[in-house]
């Protein structure tokens, strides 16, 4: 067997209800900063209940997250959190007021701006204690070190040990108000996690048990999900397989797929599941060819078994609504360059099982359109 290492310190908490108890998780602190969406948390009562849970705290909120926070975003909260003194952070909502909080709280305790971390160049000190609570299921953020923030027109993720959540908290039915898109969407998230979480040349033995449950479980449930949003049982379980994606690659992190997937989003605007979720097919396509690599017959062995899986997973992907071809999108011949440029360099192809070359790259999209 490889050598592996496995960290995992955040400590999950998960069933109905469970928010309610979140004052019995906190460590001993008065000021509080709440990061979370514009509009979301709202709607489906979450930061109403949150609120009253933590009515003894002095919260401050920080509801100004938009989808893909960018740099001014977070930066704006961070003067919060400084200038008000806080001592934890609360991250409420989807991935991306998860990954805000994440870094709100790093700057909490480190001079700069976001900006000056992102590169890797700067050390960062440890954060104020973050709490996560997720009410879509799809990032699995809470579990993990990893946010990921977008720069002008350039998505770029950053990791650090420090930022791992204190505590997840994981209630169900905070995700019932889950419109149908979203639901779809960041399950296809959720889904590509585990399946790039098992193919990540990081893998391990524990990692892999962990993903093809979590894989297994999303083909049963989302279909089910995304057709009756009111199926608490099914949120559960997709809520636990976002979870345990999450936790795969915390310690795999995600390969070429996810590279592939980012320039849809930053310039098309295709949300990040979505954009994936078109890929997934033609992602396992490049990965399924042989170029005689000593690793190839153990990288078939899992696509075999995802196939097993699915059956069909390009007819998976399109009942859940989901086109895999980019054409669908809007995106032309004339798109590629840009794109291949946007993916080339990425950390996700360090830790892909098989070499990407730029050709590569554009001959994907190709296929694709």
């Amino acid at each position: 067997m490889k050598k592996f290492e496995y960290f995992s310190p955040t400590r999950i908490v998960f069933g109905e209800g469970k928010l309610q108890e979140i004052a019995s998780f906190l460590p001993p602190v008065e000021r509080i900063l709440v990061v979370t969406g514009r509009s979301s948390s709202k709607k489906s009562g979450a930061l109403d209940l949150l609120k009253t849970s933590l009515k003894e705290k002095t919260l401050f909120i920080f509801d100004e997250v938009e989808e893909n926070p960018g740099l001014e975003t977070v930066n704006k909260g961070t003067h919060i959190v400084r200038k008000e003194k806080i001592g934890l952070v609360i991250g409420l909502g989807g991935g991306s007021p998860m990954d805000a909080a994440k870094c709100i709280a790093l700057l909490a305790k480190n001079d700069g701006l976001i900006e000056d971390y992102l590169g890797g160049d700067k050390d960062a000190y440890s954060p104020l204690p973050i709490i996560e609570i997720p009410t879509t299921a799809g990032t699995g953020s809470e579990v993990t070190q990893h946010a990921v923030i977008t720069m002008g027109s350039h998505k770029k993720g950053y990791s650090n040990q420090g930022i791992f959540p204190k505590v997840a908290i994981l209630d169900p039915k905070l995700t019932l108000s889950m419109p149908q898109d979203i639901t779809v969407n960041t399950g296809v998230d959720a889904l590509t996690h585990s399946i790039e979480g098992y193919l990540s040349i990081l893998a391990t033995p524990e990692s892999d048990n962990v993903a093809v449950e979590a894989i297994r479980i999303t083909k049963e449930e989302l279909p089910k999900v995304a057709q009756d949003g009111e199926n608490l049982e099914a949120r559960s379980r997709m809520l636990y397989a976002s979870m345990l994606g999450g936790l795969v690659i915390s310690r795999t992190r995600t390969i070429i797929l996810h590279a592939l997937g980012y320039p849809l989003t930053t310039f098309y605007g295709v949300p990040h599941g979505r954009a994936n979720g078109a890929l997934i097919p033609w992602a396992l396509e490049f990965l399924s060819r042989d170029v005689g690599g000593q690793n190839f017959e153990p990288l078939q062995e899992k696509i075999s078994s995802i196939v097993k899986i699915f059956g069909d997973i390009n007819e998976f992907i399109n009942n859940l609504g989901i086109p895999t071809r980019l054409s669908d999108y809007g995106i032309t011949q004339n798109d590629i360059p840009r794109f291949v440029k946007d993916v080339w360099g990425r950390r996700n192809l360090e830790v892909t099982p098989k070499e990407v070359k730029q050709e590569d790259i554009e001959n994907i999209y190709k296929r694709a359109l």
